[in-house]
């Protein structure tokens, strides 16, 4: 539904009056501006960024917020904020594509690694823009599974505004036990139907949270609502998908929804630490003439000599 400049939507007249209520007490706050006169509100929203369209009751869109095509999902900060709270994504800002390296360490990738890193990123930017079915990204701990899935999360918040959930696999059991306590600030009704129905469920690490059978049972209803309903899924998971539960490997195997993406990568925490150690002994040749024969014994004081003499030995 686009228009573009300050164009109406197709279909449509809106109900939203680029005047605020003469009878406000508070003053609207302009965000979308006139692209012809930054100094006036949006002729399409008001000025609010959004607008529901005039349609029938039994239109499906009725009453629904659209977004002013004038106020694009990456010009809303405040939005964004309030998606990264939602979706656990405020410690990832970091994790993107841009970001993501498919050759470090000064080439010390072999070849295999590098071109499994590179049609990994080049199939989640494509999934990014268009996020059809899901994804199933495999490999060791460190491999990069989860920088993909979040920069893939970054891109459907940043750039439209969508609505998404990133969360390991422990962490949501443990958030769906916590809704069952009376004292919770939500349902676990309400919690499971978010999860179940959100626009985009990025779930980390899957297979390593050793499910009760309570549990086992909430993932395969949760999984199985989202494949019936082929809702955009992003999973990672460093256990091989024969080893999962049955009920929902075979639904991760499904080649009509599911791309499945094994990246064959060493562990990226694991290389840099050697990287770094391997650095600190190629500096050695800065101190090639430090040698036993070097050492020097004499001192002023024959105590300190033997000492000396004694560490050398």
């Amino acid at each position: 539904m686009g228009g573009t400049g300050n164009t109406p939507p197709e279909n449509g007249r809106t109900t939203s009056s680029p005047e605020p209520d003469s009878g406000q007490d508070t003053p609207l706050e302009v965000v979308c501006h006139d692209p012809q006169d930054l100094d006036q509100p949006c002729p399409i929203c008001g000025g609010k960024g959004v607008y529901t369209l005039d349609v029938p009751l039994s239109d499906g869109r009725y009453g629904k917020f659209q977004r002013c095509p004038n106020y694009p999902a990456e010009h809303d900060s405040a939005m964004q904020e309030r998606l990264r709270r939602f979706g656990n994504l405020e410690a990832y800002r970091d994790k993107t594509f841009a970001t993501f390296e498919t050759a470090p360490f000064g080439g010390s990738y072999t070849p295999n690694v590098v071109n499994s890193l590179e049609a990994a990123k080049r199939g989640a930017i494509a999934f990014a823009e268009e996020p059809v079915g899901w994804r199933v990204y495999e490999g060791p701990y460190g491999s990069g599974k989860t920088h993909l899935a979040v920069a893939i999360a970054n891109v459907r918040l940043q750039d439209f505004g969508e609505q998404v959930v990133f969360i390991t696999a422990p962490d949501l059991l443990d958030f769906l036990r916590t809704s069952y306590n009376p004292n919770s600030e939500i349902s676990f009704d309400e919690y499971f139907d978010r999860i179940r129905n959100v626009p985009l469920l990025v779930l980390d690490h899957l297979g390593v949270e050793n499910p009760s059978a309570w549990a086992k049972e909430k993932l395969f209803q949760l999984l199985n609502y989202r494949h019936a309903n082929r809702l955009p899924t992003v999973i990672t998971t460093n256990t091989p998908l024969e080893e999962l539960d049955p009920r929902i490997s075979s639904r991760m195997m499904d080649p009509d929804v599911v791309r499945h993406v094994k990246i064959l990568a060493p562990d990226y925490r694991r290389t840099a630490r050697s990287e770094a150690f391997d650095m600190r002994f190629n500096n050695l040749t800065l101190y090639r003439d430090m040698t036993f024969q070097t050492f020097k014994t004499d001192s002023l004081f024959s105590d300190e000599a033997a000492k000396l003499r004694k560490a050398r030995e």
